[in-house]
């Protein structure tokens, strides 16, 4: 119907990659067969502030790697410091760009190799940017200096690609950055990079980013399990289970609760200290979009673009159903009392008129 939409807008190139929101900006990506770009855009109305092209990056492929549909060139979430936004494309290309669109440094990775085309998003630790690249051969964890772009420290990971993110949690015994992956589960000691612990836990292809509250981390895979572990020191499972595992969508702790969306449809709320299901509910659609929290509410989008609301607590109880009009498979941004969500073509701005 439009109600409560305050904008939206047609992006010029598709992709998967989630909006990220600082001041007044909105920064997300875009890229095809001839092109990736990086979007700047109005947080308050909409317009297109500023398009920045990845070209001229020294030591760029000269042809373009392969990549799957439901991937794309563009599938990885961009991040920000505070002062500078950062892009990477499956291409290898990774950039740093200024809130007006100038790039501040760009370089390139070795290029992925990769049967689906890159996809682990970007996150930011004080000074460092630091990108997960597992690939089928020469796997790394990279920190990168974030004014300059040249390498800090990186560490040798497997030999299996993966498209899941890492996840920062702060624990007693200092900062951690957990990185799920095919076969291990790592923790790593920030802002060092020293590997701290490992747990062979995981197989399959490994997509699905960890959730962490109150220093405990949630890592699962479809054809593997769901676990619960001390961020702190890893070690043997709190607890895990091997039922209604997530394909793509990432889990999201809240207090007590953990939500769970899978790829056909079922939803599932656990105790974040025992596993024990509080509840479960299907759906008609899957979900890819992974399900966030705010306001005492779950966000959740489905593969056919309808957004689901429910209350976040020990029973379901549904809040609101709204239907986008397009496919949905990013996760949404929430600022305020605002929305900024990802369809097939558009972006979208909801909140209260």
């Amino acid at each position: 119907t439009g109600s409560n939409i305050l904008w939206k807008v047609a992006l010029p190139r598709g992709g998967f990659n989630s909006p990220i929101v600082w001041g007044n900006k909105i920064c997300l990506t875009g890229a095809d067969g001839t092109s990736r770009e990086i979007y700047g855009l109005d947080a308050d109305s909409g317009d297109l502030l500023w398009t920045h092209r990845a070209e001229g990056i020294p030591g760029a492929p000269s042809r373009l790697p392969e990549v799957t549909d439901d991937t794309g060139y563009a599938a990885a979430t961009m991040a920000t410091d505070g002062e500078r936004f950062y892009a990477v494309f499956a291409t290898g290309e990774l950039l740093a760009l200024d809130a007006e669109g100038n790039r501040v440094w760009a370089r390139c990775l070795p290029e992925p190799q990769n049967p689906y085309g890159h996809a682990s998003s970007l996150i930011t630790y004080e000074n460092l940017l630091l990108v997960q690249y597992d690939q089928e051969e020469n796997g790394r964890l990279f920190a990168i200096e974030g004014t300059t772009g040249r390498t800090v420290w990186e560490q040798k990971r497997f030999e299996q690609p993966c498209w899941a993110s890492p996840v920062i949690v702060r624990s007693g015994g200092g900062d951690r950055l957990v990185a799920n992956g095919h076969p291990y589960i790592v923790g790593y000691d920030l802002p060092s990079g020293d590997e701290l612990w490992r747990a062979e836990l995981m197989e399959g292809e490994v997509a699905v980013s960890p959730a962490a509250v109150d220093g405990t981390v949630f890592v699962g895979n479809e054809y593997a399990r769901l676990v619960a572990l001390g961020a702190e020191k890893g070690g043997d499972p709190v607890w895990e289970t091997d039922e209604d595992l997530p394909e793509v969508a990432s889990p999201v702790a809240s207090g007590r609760y953990l939500f769970v969306a899978t790829g056909y449809g079922v939803v599932t709320c656990r105790d974040t200290g025992t596993g024990d299901v509080l509840w479960m509910q299907e759906f008609d659609e899957g979900f890819y979009s992974s399900p966030v929290v705010a306001a005492g509410r779950v966000y959740l989008a489905d593969m056919a673009g309808v957004t689901h609301v429910f209350k976040a607590g020990a029973t379901y109880e549904p809040m609101g159903r709204s239907p986008l009009g397009e496919p949905v498979m990013a996760t949404p941004a929430c600022v305020g009392k605002r929305l900024d969500l990802r369809g097939s073509t558009h972006l979208f701005c909801i909140g209260e008129g």
